[in-house]
């Protein structure tokens, strides 16, 4: 209360009373949360002079892109020849090309060029991936989820009509993920299995030993895996490379995206991949909905009756910051460390003043992530989230992301600059006293 009380005077908001009218009026006490409402009403009270609320609920990018991809499209768009002219649909093949050996470096597994499409962000690719498993057989109408998870994952299969079976990671690990993955594919129903590595919001990197036993369980059970990489490139691996589907499963997906890996969010740049194995497999269940039996001209097709392709000029701008990676002229790994920094910071912080951290397995994973989890003791995550904004704070509630915990929120690092961490730290010093 004391610092809503340090704020100048405002006709809108003025304390926490209003803070919690405003969360009550869309249905956050009852669990009903709506993060498009949620969002409204933070910048209602971001609005109040001198609020200066620390956004930590967005979990979007805040690192300026590298010059080289700024000059490259800049340059284009001065230009005004490619920006006039609609882009190859399945994606630009200098993109397609350098993004080859990106993997190739990045992942040390082979990507044939052929086997990637350029997509509008890894969301729309999400989409495709699951559209295409969901028809691969006519009986299946289920995808299954590790979870939590980035919300559109549920919400897309859900649109397409299929059921959604979760398989929460909390507390397993090793054998015990792997018992729960095959009680979920035992039925026989389920098309495909969705998960990213490293996890939203759980920062969860799956290892090689539980993704060799997921794809055997895949392989025998039917089941598409598909892996959403978006993050890759932020874990932090300096000697080994991300573990992957890719060695060790001969069919899967995998979806990739520019928005956090090179800070161009805005411009909406994703990958497809598929396995040789997979884009080369047919079905007659595919021709309803795609006018195909192929699995590659589905991917294909879908794209184009989507968006028709992804922006054209900032395609080049991609690609040149792609190649100057496998170049080594622009250090990834190193750019993309302030978000370390930055989670270490904060967990310190939280560690400091009494919060608990979740979904971690150890204290390295706890500190290297893009998003840190936490709970605080005896609050639930409502209760805290309306705490944590009482005190200029925003953040989100794990349930929206179907965990199955009821106790912890989500925070992004993306927009924690280094200038807010005494803020922060002031704000939070003596939270539950």
């Amino acid at each position: 209360m004391e610092w809503i009380s340090t704020l100048e005077d405002t006709p809108r908001i003025r304390t926490g009373q209003d803070i919690d009218k405003l969360i009550r009026s869309f249905g956050a006490q009852s669990g009903d949360f709506n993060i498009e409402e949620y969002w409204s009403v933070v910048d209602q009270l971001a609005r109040i002079p001198g609020a200066g609320y620390i956004r930590l609920d967005f979990g979007i990018p805040g690192l300026v892109p590298c010059d080289v991809a700024r000059k490259t499209h800049g340059r284009l768009l001065a230009e005004g020849t490619v920006c006039a002219q609609y882009p190859p649909h399945a994606g630009l093949p200098h993109l397609i090309r350098v993004f080859s050996q990106f993997m190739a470096q990045q992942l040390a597994v082979s990507v044939p060029p052929g086997n990637v499409f350029v997509t509008c962000g890894a969301t729309q690719a999400l989409f495709v991936a699951q559209a295409v498993a969901a028809r691969l057989t006519a009986t299946r109408r289920s995808v299954a989820f590790l979870t939590p998870n980035y919300p559109p994952m549920r919400a897309q299969a859900r649109f397409l009509g299929m059921d959604v079976v979760s398989v929460d990671v909390d507390g397993k690990r090793g054998e015990a993920l792997i018992r729960a993955v095959r009680g979920a594919l035992e039925s026989g129903d389920v098309a495909a299995l969705c998960w990213a590595s490293p996890s939203n919001p759980g920062w969860m990197v799956l290892t090689e030993d539980e993704l060799a036993a997921i794809a055997e369980l895949c392989a025998a059970h039917g089941v598409v895996p598909i892996e959403d990489l978006t993050y890759l490139g932020m874990v932090g691996r300096a000697d080994d490379p991300l573990p992957t589907i890719a060695r060790h499963a001969d069919e899967y997906f995998l979806v990739l995206s520019s928005s956090k890996m090179l800070s161009y969010a805005g411009e909406r740049v994703g990958f497809l991949v598929g396995s040789p194995r997979l884009l080369a497999r047919t079905s007659f269940c595919l021709d309803a909905a795609f006018a195909t039996t192929s699995v590659r001209r589905a991917c294909s097709s879908l794209i184009f009756n989507l968006t028709a392709g992804a922006p054209h000029s900032a395609q080049y701008a991609v690609a040149s910051v792609l190649d100057a990676v496998n170049k080594g002229r622009y250090p990834l790994a190193e750019a993309l460390a302030v978000y370390r920094h930055r989670a270490r910071r904060l967990n310190g912080i939280l560690k400091k003043n009494g919060f608990y951290t979740l979904y971690t397995a150890d204290e390295e994973e706890a500190t290297n992530g893009f998003y840190v989890n936490f709970g605080y003791p005896g609050l639930s995550e409502m209760t805290l989230m309306k705490a944590l904004l009482r005190v200029g704070v925003a953040v989100l509630p794990l349930s929206i992301f179907g965990s199955v915990r009821t106790d912890g929120v989500r925070a992004c690092v993306g927009r924690l600059e280094e200038s807010m961490m005494p803020e922060l730290e002031a704000r939070l010093t003596g939270f539950g006293g």
